[in-house]
């Protein structure tokens, strides 16, 4: 977590909001998670039980993970394909 917030002090991120291409080069070696601002449709129903829907932010993670190494990775006995080690 330490790492999390040093790398985000470096490239100045803030909560919500996306990596530059800058930060997002450098994020490309390791994996790690951003939450990002997206819009959600929220159904209601109104006093006669009509269905009807607003457009409300949210913060909504992002998953990033580093390219695989395909010297190291190895297809589980599952059919997934894991390249993350450790």
């Amino acid at each position: 977590m330490d790492q999390g917030i040093t790398f985000a002090k470096q490239y100045q991120l803030s909560l919500g909001v996306a990596l530059s291409a800058k930060a997002n080069g450098k994020f490309n070696h390791r994996h790690g998670v951003s939450m990002l601002n997206s819009p959600s449709l929220i159904p209601k129903k109104d006093k006669e039980g009509n269905l009807i829907t607003h457009t409300q932010e949210a913060l909504v993670p992002k998953l990033y993970l580093r390219p695989a190494n395909t010297a190291t990775a190895r297809l589980q006995p599952d059919g997934r394909y894991s390249s993350i080690e450790g």
